[in-house]
């Protein structure tokens, strides 16, 4: 009768472990299985989310441009006439004048790195001056990402390696005499976002690696005014302040 009792025993515990594993919730004791939601919860806490193109999340970012490497890419050779940018570690920025243009449109830049230590250099990208900005296709809060042959920035009026972000380059520019475009380029991840401002850049938040820009709206009764907006450099929009000029 004991031996009855505990073969009972035995026989109810392993139906409910198997009733366990085919409503796919972990017996007890079972870490492999405990484990594997696990990981699936910690994944799906971490995936991209996106509305459209918008940008809703930041990237991983590096803290030093000292640890960076030289990203792949056609060695090539810097072209005599690039103007030196910005310096951040062993990486220099330079942009090139490729073609000088009329009145009527800006001129056409390209965007080149390179590796003081090594002397390696490397092609990044080129403004395009027939590139549409895509405002219409914009929020006012997150960044949007277009192909990297429509970028219209013209005449790179400020080109900088993004502190505390290696492999992240900002670059803007007035393609249509009037509104300031401006981007951030990642060249490990060949991404480039356009942040929805118009009015240009006003510093780095180097603390908490924000980037804040100016953008101008019109009062319903007429007359504009300014905002500062505040991004993170995956385009992540943070909140905006009314701008007061000292």
């Amino acid at each position: 009768m004991r031996n009855t009792t505990l073969c009972s025993l035995v026989l109810v515990v392993m139906m409910c472990s198997c009733v366990k594993r085919q409503t796919g919730e972990p017996a007890e004791g079972d870490a492999s299985a405990q484990t594997s939601i696990e990981t699936v919860e910690h994944k799906d806490s971490n995936e991209t989310a996106q509305d459209g193109n918008e940008i809703a999340r930041d990237s991983i970012v590096k803290e030093d441009w000292s640890d960076a490497s030289m990203p792949e890419g056609i060695l090539q050779t810097l072209p005599k006439t690039a103007i030196l940018c910005d310096i951040k570690g062993s990486f220099e920025l330079y942009k090139n004048l490729d073609i000088e243009c009329c009145d009527e449109h800006p001129n056409q830049w390209s965007l080149w790195l390179r590796d003081k230590e090594t002397g390696k250099v490397i092609f990044l990208i080129q403004t395009n001056n027939d590139a549409e900005p895509r405002w219409e296709e914009m929020t006012d809060a997150n960044a949007l990402e277009v192909p990297l042959e429509q970028i219209a920035a013209g005449d790179c009026d400020q080109v900088s390696l993004i502190p505390n972000a290696p492999g992240k380059v900002f670059v803007e520019g007035c393609p249509d005499g009037r509104n300031i475009w401006s981007y951030i380029y990642d060249f490990y991840m060949q991404r480039i976002i356009q942040l929805p401002t118009n009015e240009g850049f006003v510093d780095f938040d180097i603390q908490n690696n924000y980037i804040r820009l100016s953008h101008y709206r019109y009062y319903p009764e007429g007359g504009r005014y300014s905002v500062i907006k505040t991004f993170t450099y995956s385009g992540r929009f943070i909140g905006e302040e009314k701008y007061n000029p000292e």
